[in-house]
């Protein structure tokens, strides 16, 4: 059971809107778009596989395999750039004060940068962080035990 209101916050890209639509069919809460919700900014790997990716950014490719926290690449978003952007968004969520819980629909790439940032891990553990899709995690945003961990 679900208590209080919740606040459905998906990403602006349309699969998470579509999500967000499926869930709230049960929730029947307001959606509210956050631009800061969406995906990671690829720049040149926009819309390339990631075998693409390997052969036409040889060194990129082998630092992000490697060492992702360490990728420079003109156009596309670093992961702590990307981290940044989601935790205001979180921080923005949640000082809505009339919301009890709030249900976000993203990314795997800002799952990732979220529980590396709220599991206190490296930003080079990114790769090894498993977020399959539809999985669902709790932000435990109590006093200092900030912690996210996968539910479901």
């Amino acid at each position: 059971m679900i208590v209080g209101r919740i606040r459905n916050g998906p990403s602006p890209i349309q699969r998470t809107i579509q999500t967000a639509e499926i869930i709230n069919n049960f929730l029947e809460k307001t959606i509210e778009i956050e631009e800061k919700l969406k995906e990671i900014k690829m720049g040149p790997w926009e819309g390339l596989s990631e075998i693409e990716v390997e052969g036409k950014f040889k060194n990129e490719w082998k630092i992000w395999i490697t060492k992702p926290s360490r990728l420079k690449l003109d156009g596309r978003e670093s992961l702590r750039e990307l981290q940044l952007r989601a935790l205001k968004a979180i921080k923005k969520i949640t000082n809505f004060s009339d919301y009890s819980r709030i249900l976000a629909v993203t990314h795997v790439a800002l799952i990732r940068v979220l529980i590396i940032y709220y599991n206190n891990l490296s930003m080079d553990d990114y790769r090894k962080i498993d977020v399959p899709n539809s999985a669902v995690y709790l932000l435990d945003n109590k006093a200092q035990m900030q912690k996210i961990v996968r539910v479901l």
